[in-house]
């Protein structure tokens, strides 16, 4: 569960979970944290730090820690992200196979650009009527010397 501290200077991040175990990142690390451990909790998390540290019982910067100390994890973390983006990406294609207009137009406005599929942005006057320029007339005085 999410808490808010009552108040500031409390010691408590707000978006620290609790419970938190708050223990020196070495001996924690070793004696609580494995890769077994924290890569299901990785995966279950869709690889975001902090749901991943909520499952696991540690704050978000142990688990950067153990991550720093097992390039593996790291590894991890990206590939589960990569394969989020996969997913993501098949589910913006199976909406378009769908025939959904809105997600169509959105792809198209972001991968379409080099066709010509853009957002017409147009810059009007007040009422939809044009813009009204007028040309300022500037002249350049030089003041008289004095001889």
């Amino acid at each position: 569960m999410w808490r808010r501290p009552k108040a500031l200077g409390s010691g408590r991040d707000s978006l620290t979970p609790y419970p938190v175990l708050s223990i020196d990142c070495e001996v924690f690390s070793m004696t609580i944290l494995t890769e077994e451990r924290v890569a299901l909790a990785l995966r279950d998390s869709g690889a975001i730090i902090a749901n991943a540290a909520q499952k696991l019982g540690v704050s978000r910067f142990a688990l950067y820690c153990f991550m720093k100390k097992h390039p593996a994890m790291q590894d991890l973390r990206l590939e589960i992200e990569n394969e989020t983006i996969d997913l993501a990406e098949y589910r913006v294609v199976q909406a378009i196979l769908a025939g959904d207009l809105k997600t169509t137009r959105w792809y198209l406005e972001r991968k379409g650009k080099e066709r010509g599929y853009v957002t017409r942005q147009e810059q009007t006057g007040a009422d939809g009527e044009p813009l009204q320029f007028q040309a300022i007339e500037r002249t350049v005085v030089t003041p008289p010397t004095d001889e």
